[in-house]
């Protein structure tokens, strides 16, 4: 307590507490523009990241699409495919979404990923993105626990180019 009756402690207190608050508030504010610009660098990735997905599903479903396009109308069997070279180049997996009992397709060495159960509008919005050969992310209340948090994207097989 006798330290803070002289005047020259008085004086570095005064001094020092606006530097302290000034460091406190400049460290704040430079937190949270860091955390600002992480999230928008984040948001960007995904961004190019579903772009670039798009991109890859656009070329599979033609790939597909050509390859299957004979089962449906009338071959009976599925040609063979190479899932695993096909993962390798798009570096990640392919699944397969029957939006349709299809009982003639058989095997063709993809994963079936079976959609949880839709509202009859988010069906209806889901089968219009795919008739139109509209890509689109799957959001991440529609994957397996396996999936969640990653970017997914698909688009129709047979659907208009």
């Amino acid at each position: 307590m006798l330290l803070l009756r002289s005047l020259r402690a008085r004086l570095l207190i005064i001094g020092i507490i606006p530097v302290l608050v000034a460091l406190t508030v400049t460290a704040v504010l430079a937190v949270r523009s860091v955390n600002t610009f992480a999230d928008q660098q984040q948001g960007e990735k995904r961004e190019q990241q579903i772009r670039d997905l798009e991109r890859i599903t656009t070329g599979f479903s033609r790939y597909y699409g050509t390859r299957l396009g004979g089962v449906f109308l009338g071959r009976l069997e599925a040609p063979g495919t190479d899932p695993p070279n096909l993962e390798a180049a798009a570096g990640g997996q392919l699944y397969f979404v029957p939006l349709a009992a299809i009982s003639r397709l058989g095997d063709i060495g993809l994963r079936s990923f079976a959609m949880p159960k839709m509202s009859d509008e988010e069906l209806r919005g889901l089968r219009q993105r795919v008739d139109t050969g509209e890509a689109f992310e799957v959001p991440d209340r529609y994957l397996p626990p396996d999936l969640r948090d990653d970017v997914v994207v698909g688009r129709g097989v047979f659907s208009t180019q």
